[in-house]
């Protein structure tokens, strides 16, 4: 099956333009062309940063209905398997599909679209802030190494930024017991 990603504007143009229903016949007509409509955890992020909690519980409903149950990875995800395999010129093929304690709840979310996500705001400030550290690092070190990522990073530095992307994975929410009202 090929993979469409989509990102945060399209879905909220989606969500704008279109109902629930047209979500879900949309996803079956797709999946009939061989078509998967994916989403990463940076779109889900992004959903729930959004102030105004009818229209976020609104883009989390129409997303479980119109996207597939597997999340893309994040550009942590993809960065550290990159550094992890030692930065090689030409990477290995490999499935992209997000390893991510959010995706086994997206998952969980897709299967039963009557769940939400159960968060607190101060957690979901503290992995925004995570992620905004952790670009702010990545970003960092590709423009101090002008080949992207040498072969001589330390190793402290990838401790660290594996620490991070631990840090993220574990503050996200992970209840996907609560049904909405």
């Amino acid at each position: 099956m090929d993979r469409w990603y989509f990102e945060t504007s399209a879905i909220n143009f989606f969500a704008k333009n279109h109902s629930p229903g047209d979500a879900i016949a949309t996803k079956a007509h797709q999946a009939l062309k061989g078509r998967r409509w994916m989403i990463s955890p940076v779109c889900i992020w992004e959903i729930l940063a959004t102030s105004d909690s009818f229209e976020k519980e609104k883009l989390i409903y129409m997303s479980q209905n119109l996207f597939d149950s597997e999340l893309l990875p994040g550009p942590g995800e993809l960065i550290l398997k990159y550094i992890f395999q030692g930065c090689p010129k030409v990477e290995k093929r490999r499935d992209l599909v997000s390893e991510s304690d959010l995706a086994g709840t997206w998952k969980n979310l897709v299967d039963c679209t009557e769940k939400t996500f159960v968060y607190k705001k101060d957690e979901l400030d503290a992995i925004m802030s995570a992620l905004k550290d952790l670009n702010r690092i990545i970003f960092g070190l590709a423009k101090n190494q002008p080949e992207y990522f040498s072969e001589t990073i330390e190793s402290s530095t990838l401790r660290f930024l594996d620490a991070e992307i631990n840090k993220i994975s574990h503050c996200c929410p992970t209840n996907p017991n609560q049904k909405m009202a």
